[in-house]
């Protein structure tokens, strides 16, 4: 997104906490605001939140306000992929959420795409002989 006035602040694979209260954000943030300041983010449908970056004790900081609220409303799960990005535009900011593909086995065990191709490759009995 760099090339259309975007720069990733940060990418985070979401936990529980992130889901169910406030998203935690990770240390390596960066080109959010300093202080405990409103953010006004657009999702990846337009719909437009405000977000809190708020400092708790000890210097940890995370998303608050309206936060919760995006997280039901896109029914976030642990595991789903978030990326944030500022604009060049003081205080505008685009939120984008990624889930992983996932296939179920023979076992309903859960395992990434990746993973199910080579199982399928290695397994010479789907093969015509």
């Amino acid at each position: 997104m760099e090339e259309h006035g975007f720069y990733q602040c940060f990418e985070k694979i979401l936990s529980a906490t992130d889901v169910n209260r406030n998203l935690e954000i990770p240390k390596g943030a960066r080109l959010l605001p300093e202080g405990d300041e409103v953010m006004f983010v657009s999702d990846q449908g337009g719909r437009r939140y405000q977000f809190r970056a708020s400092v708790r004790s000890g210097g940890r900081r995370s998303m608050t306000h309206q936060w919760h609220y995006f997280a039901m409303a896109r029914t976030l799960r642990i595991g789903d992929i978030l990326r944030l990005y500022r604009s060049d535009y003081v205080n505008e900011y685009v939120v984008e959420v990624k889930r992983p593909f996932v296939i179920l086995g023979d076992n309903d065990r859960a395992c990434d795409v990746d993973e199910q191709a080579k199982e399928f490759k290695d397994d010479s009995r789907l093969w015509r002989q």
